[in-house]
């Protein structure tokens, strides 16, 4: 299974953080390569994701929340 990961410092507090990558509606103001995401943020259910990657076609992918910690942990 294909696996995306990437970390990064992030000059904001963990709650802050957590209130901008989990506001799946607002993705469109901040990230252009994922302009769309919806789904239930529930471990184990799955969550739709629209990949907008430069010079290539738009694809619809889907991923499976694995572990959920609120300020803290999205996997």
């Amino acid at each position: 299974m294909p696996v995306y990961k990437t970390s990064f410092e992030i000059n904001a507090s963990p709650r802050r953080v957590w209130e901008t990558v989990t506001s799946f509606d607002r993705y469109p103001e901040w990230n252009p390569q994922i302009p769309a995401i919806s789904g239930p943020l529930e471990v184990g259910k799955k969550i739709r994701l629209r990949l907008t990657l430069p010079g290539r076609p738009a694809l619809d992918v889907w991923a499976r929340v694995e572990q959920l910690e609120p300020d803290a942990l999205l996997t």
